[in-house]
């Protein structure tokens, strides 16, 4: 059987430059799928579908007549079975062409013209285990793990023939799972991974080699306690169910994290490399008592944990109030962000070079994240224009933004443009949250046609920082000419005492301005704010 590496992007998500996908193109790594010149072939009932499965796992082999009966009826081969058969393969060469060939008394399948994903994911596998350098070999190995989409031949019933193939395959999977988590671990990304492992290990307990990843990857975070705990839980699990010892690489493992081998750790110095950056932190506006906030936080936490796990992420330690979660991709964080973003949660992602040390990374895309969150309304999603661009370069599909404009904010330079999806915004409205705590800091927003709101108290004169916030934030909108509302209760008298109240379209007497903005009358600015979106 031929085996080419050429896949078509929307169907399996990956694309070997120079190949030329030509006919057919079969996939079984999931439910089974065919597509005729790129267009989805309708395969017809279930047995059908099983005859082509056998034919397509026989590799171009021929596959008996009564090889083909036991695989579609079991035992149970009515004796107008043959016949019905025959119909199948009728009905699927009109399908699919003259590609089931009769040989004798036995069918099997032409396959020069065509393409099968599990055998490009064999090819995959065995350029990965030729490749010595650890990111090249993980990468390819990424690529052959893309093309699963859930169990081989899921939707598949043979009466126990492809039992052997199912397994080799299932098999051949994980086995390139751990490969590529060891050429992760290699290129020290430890942290990475821990979190996969932790999940994988629990998913199939007896998997010693899984075990060892895990003792490792633990180990060099500086866990030896956990890894050994690892260690305990493993042997007493093969002892009390399956009533034998660990394998003597285990073992040795397990004396190697005791007696702290520094051979065991590997010798990574600091590292620059291209991750996106997630933000989520939690508004604590309008809590009823303490411990609700704190079980907000806690969900918090727990959700930015799950994430780092689905989408191969490492969840650092908090600061401040936020939560930080690094992802080798842009659409991973995208992917995060929308299943975790919700109406009392803010969120910000930003692409950049972090510096990987064997505690935390470091670098700007840690704080320029951090500041975008502090502007994000509850429910917002925010992408800096670096992580917007990596997605757009990325080529990723799945995902829409909405452009804000283009900001001026201290700390993000150059000025540039930022994106939010999955926004819930109060009353339809756009724009960011300038809040009190952040007014100083954030004062000086330039904003293009957008509304500021500010969402909390103004003019506490004793207090310099949100006196100079109040100035920042209405000069900045004066300058602009943007529609401005401002909310809080001393909001007025402070605009008053900075000489700024004829800058400011509207004020609000109570804390939520912008629950007032649909009522507003004629305006200044409100019917450019109406075209923006916002308002009747």
């Amino acid at each position: 059987m031929k085996r080419t590496l050429a896949m078509v992007t929307d169907l399996h998500g990956i694309t070997e430059a120079g190949s030329e996908v030509r006919g057919l193109e079969y996939a079984v790594l999931g439910q089974l799928e065919v597509r005729v010149r790129g267009t989805a072939a309708a395969l017809g009932g279930r047995k059908q579908r099983g005859v082509l499965a056998v034919l397509i796992a026989a590799a171009g082999r021929p596959v008996s007549v009564d090889a083909l009966l036991l695989a579609t009826y079991g035992e149970d081969a009515s004796p107008g079975g043959k016949a019905t058969l025959h119909t199948y393969i009728s009905n699927l060469r009109h399908l699919l062409g003259d590609v089931i060939v009769r040989q004798g008394d036995a069918y099997r399948l032409e396959s020069t013209e065509a393409t099968i994903d599990a055998a490009a994911f064999e090819d995959l596998c065995a350029r990965a285990a030729a490749i010595a350098d650890p990111e090249r070999a993980s990468g390819t190995l990424r690529q052959a793990l893309a093309l699963w989409r859930g169990h081989a031949y899921a939707d598949i019933e043979a009466n126990g023939h492809l039992d052997g193939e199912i397994t080799r395959l299932s098999e051949m999977r994980l086995t390139a799972l751990e490969s590529r988590i060891d050429a992760d671990m290699r290129a020290g990304r430890h942290r990475e991974v821990v979190g996969e492992l932790d999940a994988l290990t629990a998913e199939y307990p007896y998997r010693e080699s899984l075990r060892a990843l895990h003792m490792l990857a633990l180990y060099r975070c500086g866990r030896q306690a956990e890894a050994l705990r690892a260690y305990a839980r493993t042997r007493e699990l093969l002892v009390e169910n399956l009533g034998i010892d660990p394998s003597p690489e285990l073992k040795g493992l397990e004396r190697r994290i005791l007696a702290q081998d520094r051979d065991l750790l590997i010798s990574v110095g600091p590292t620059v490399q291209r991750r996106a950056v997630l933000v989520a932190d939690v508004d604590d506006a309008g809590w009823r008592d303490p411990w609700e906030r704190e079980t907000a936080y806690g969900r918090r936490d727990d959700d930015l944990e799950a994430v780092a796990v689905t989408e191969g992420g490492t969840k650092l330690g908090p600061k401040g109030t936020a939560g930080y979660v690094v992802f080798s991709d842009a659409i991973n964080a995208v992917r995060a962000a929308r299943s975790i973003v919700n109406e009392r949660t803010r969120i910000a992602i930003d692409v950049g070079d972090l510096e990987m040390r064997d505690d935390e990374p470091v670098g700007p895309p840690l704080a320029r994240a951090a500041r975008l969150v502090a502007i994000a309304h509850p429910g917002q999603v925010l992408l800096s224009s670096a992580a917007h661009d990596a997605l757009a370069v990325g080529g990723h599909t799945g995902w829409a933004a909405e452009s804000l404009g283009r900001f001026d904010i201290v700390g993000l330079d150059p000025a540039g443009q930022l994106a939010t999806f999955g926004t819930r915004l109060p009353d339809g409205a756009t724009g960011l949250d300038i809040g009190p705590g952040t007014a100083a800091e954030f004062g000086d927003v330039v904003m293009e046609a957008r509304t500021v709101f500010w969402n909390g108290p103004m003019g506490k004169f004793e207090d310099d920082r949100f006196a100079a916030g109040t100035r920042a934030v209405a000069q900045a909108v004066a300058d602009t000419k943007a529609f401005t509302v401002v909310g809080g209760g001393d909001s007025a008298a402070a605009l008053a005492e900075f000489g700024l109240d004829d800058d400011v379209d509207h004020v609000s007497t109570g804390g939520g301005a912008s629950l007032e903005l649909l009522e507003l009358g004629d305006l200044p600015g409100l019917e450019a704010l109406r075209k923006e979106g916002i308002g009747g």
